[in-house]
């Protein structure tokens, strides 16, 4: 027997009334700037979040790491030339074997004006036997931590704390950290850059 693993890529929202309307004008209001697709359904009932996925085990999720190699953290080999490097361990503590998607999410500070969660990374486990455990691995490069500005014409690091977010999906968060970014530098304390 087989164990689905797949995740979805896309919301189904629980009513249409929730939707961004179509537009069949030859220009539209875009009213909704970056809240679309499940960044618009944040907060609101959902049928089936972002990154939902079936299976006839269960997983559970734990020992968060945010390593940030400036401050001499010892990164594994898929975190090479990463500003940051997330670590967690999956373990499935179902009765069959199954394989999990880990997903990363990233919470960006108020001031930089997007949406609460971006996904910024997934990992696909091994197969896991019961009781098994393995750790998951996903790096963040600089540009997975910046924004496009059009002031600065460019992309830009916003100062301020940033929330990572390690799940099953965008509505199950199994775990979150944090980290600091002060004038482009990382750093591990949270707080305000000074």
């Amino acid at each position: 027997r087989s164990n689905p693993s797949a995740k979805l890529p896309v919301t189904f929202p629980k009513s249409e009334a929730d939707t961004v309307d179509p537009c069949i004008e030859l220009t539209c209001p875009y009213t909704e700037k970056l809240m679309v697709g499940f960044h618009g359904l944040e907060g609101k009932p959902v049928t089936f979040p972002f990154g939902h996925g079936l299976s006839y085990s269960s997983f559970e999720y734990s020992a968060l790491s945010v390593v940030i190699p400036r401050e001499g953290g010892k990164l594994p080999q898929e975190c090479e030339g990463a500003a940051v490097c997330v670590r967690a361990t999956v373990a499935n503590k179902g009765a069959v074997a199954g394989v999990e998607v880990a997903q990363m999410y990233v919470g960006f500070p108020k001031s930089a004006g997007e949406p609460p969660k971006l996904l910024r990374g997934f990992v696909r486990t091994s197969a896991l036997k019961p009781g098994s455990s393995e750790e998951v691995v996903m790096p963040l490069y600089d540009r997975d931590l910046q924004i496009y500005s059009g002031r600065a014409t460019g992309w830009t690091t916003v100062d301020g704390t940033y929330q990572v977010y390690v799940g099953a999906s965008s509505r199950d968060i199994r775990l979150t950290g944090s980290l600091t970014a002060c004038k482009g530098a990382w750093s591990s304390k949270v707080g305000a850059c000074a």
